[in-house]
């Protein structure tokens, strides 16, 4: 409560949304800032709960994710034992002229145990090399005594094992998707959470998917969707001026232009339609400058700064878009005390660490915003992303967006007749309204939600996949650093 009174005093901002974990503390904490200021959102960490996802996932019983254990012990001997490790980096150099890092899964790392399936299989080949040419070498190096070198033949065994490889290509298969880093974005917003939710279901609905896996990820993300704030999260995404209702199921009246109530904004009429607030210029704009969409910048420049008519919705629409939905951000800032507050600078007073923290991260941002920051070479997510770009890219005609002139496809903007429908639908289905007998909010499964025929704009999940990619090269720069020294 001081905290956010002192950000409103000191800063004039107004605090539109909390959030936090899952944890029963901090749920306890919700509970209680929703209680003395009702206006303000309460959000789970999207992050974690992605992350919670992952570990329902390993909960199975199935017999190739537990293959994830045996990679484990794989990556924890060679890591652990330097020779060994040295002669992997020799073998690498000599297949890869480049050294990969093998990276021990943590549970509290997010996206760690795809990044270590993954690494794991670029290095196969030197791995099964050097476990063929270096055998007796590596089983010395195990230690002397006999339990010491009945370990290091398991080891070898395992990496010469057919069935290893192929059930951690499978692990890392299922595991792909979830790992794209979307969520811990600091731009995450509440529209490309729910987006990513509704991709995550549509791509884990395949049926070509394990069955057990495909059953346990829909239950999981199914039953994270029930808890969250439906409606904040349903409203951000029509505030997306590029998709608005093009995605969800039609005929639910939840969903319906009566439910909405935004007719205008939702026929891309008047102020609202795609020319007049450009927004194909400013895509194009955007993919000039390498960057995704701002909406909350997108939306700014149609303020007027009234208080009254259309406005109202412009000024709720940058509110809602403004709202992140994890706490990476913290999560970043603790990460950089731990840097600077280490066992060799152990003396530095708290106060002394932030201010050092603030002034580093102020430096990174002029830096970054100069261009003055060493970029690293693309590289590419594997397989994955040229396969769902492509799935998404085949319904595009369904989704397409208005042109400059101001028309539009007739699938997605809503007609005259396609209002007249939907108003006899919803006075067949009317609206439940929660009142003093009824106190329950209305929920919708995330089954119903969308329609998963159909797919929106892919530039935040691609973007994803950029920040994947740069979290992976730091494993390898880290790992180049340790043979340097």
């Amino acid at each position: 409560m001081e905290d956010i009174k002192y950000a409103e005093k000191e800063y004039e901002v107004t605090i539109a949304a909390w959030c936090t974990d899952a944890a029963d503390d901090a749920k306890k904490m919700c509970k209680d800032l929703v209680k003395q200021m009702p206006w303000i959102i309460s959000l789970h960490c999207s992050t974690h709960q992605v992350n919670l996802v992952i570990c329902n996932l390993f909960k199975l019983k199935s017999a190739y994710l537990k293959t994830i254990d045996k990679a484990t012990e794989v990556i924890k001997w060679f890591n652990h034992h330097s020779h060994t490790l040295g002669l992997l980096w020799k073998e690498q150099l000599r297949t890869y002229q480049k050294i990969l890092a093998l990276i021990q899964p943590v549970i509290t790392h997010w996206t760690c145990h795809f990044l270590s399936t993954r690494c794991l299989l670029e290095t196969s080949g030197a791995l099964h090399s050097c476990c063929i040419k270096e055998e007796k070498e590596l089983e010395k190096c195990g230690g002397d005594q006999q339990q010491d070198k009945a370990k290091a033949q398991q080891i070898i065994q395992t990496v010469l094992d057919v069935k290893f490889w192929t059930d951690i290509t499978l692990v890392k298969i299922h595991l792909e998707p979830l790992a794209a880093n979307i969520l811990q974005s600091s731009n995450a917003r509440l529209d490309t959470t729910l987006l990513t939710w509704g991709n995550l279901y549509r791509i884990y609905s395949d049926p070509a998917l394990d069955d057990v896996v495909r059953a346990q990820v829909l239950s999981s993300l199914s039953k994270c969707w029930l808890q969250m704030d439906q409606d904040v999260f349903i409203s951000a995404v029509i505030m997306n001026p590029y998709v608005r209702g093009k995605g969800f199921v039609h005929g639910n009246p939840l969903l319906s232009p009566i439910g909405l109530t935004f007719f205008d904004y939702l026929m891309e009429s008047n102020k609202f339609s795609s020319s007049l607030m450009g927004l194909t210029e400013w895509k194009q704009l955007c993919e000039q400058e390498q960057t995704n969409v701002n909406l909350m910048h997108l939306w700014e420049r149609l303020d007027t700064g009234i208080s009254y008519g259309r406005n109202i919705l412009v000024n709720f629409a940058v509110c809602i878009l403004s709202i992140v939905t994890n706490s990476a951000s913290c999560e970043q800032t603790f990460s950089e005390f731990g840097i600077i507050h280490m066992k060799w600078q152990n003396r530095l007073s708290k106060e002394k660490v932030h201010k050092t923290t603030l002034v580093k991260m102020d430096l990174w941002r002029d830096q970054s915003s100069t261009g003055l920051l060493q970029t690293r070479k693309r590289r590419y997510f594997s397989d994955f992303e040229s396969q769902s770009l492509e799935h998404m890219s085949r319904s595009c005609s369904d989704v397409e967006y208005s042109d400059s002139e101001g028309t539009s496809d007739a699938s997605t903007t809503p007609s005259s007749t396609n209002l007249i429908h939907d108003i006899a639908a919803d006075l067949h289905n009317p609206i439940i309204e929660s009142g003093p007998g009824n106190t329950t909010p209305v929920l919708i499964p995330l089954k119903d939600l969308f329609d998963y025929t159909l797919s929106m704009d892919v530039d935040y999940w691609t973007g994803g996949f950029r920040k994947l990619d740069e979290e992976l090269a730091c494993y390898d720069v880290l790992e180049t650093s340790t043979l340097s020294i």
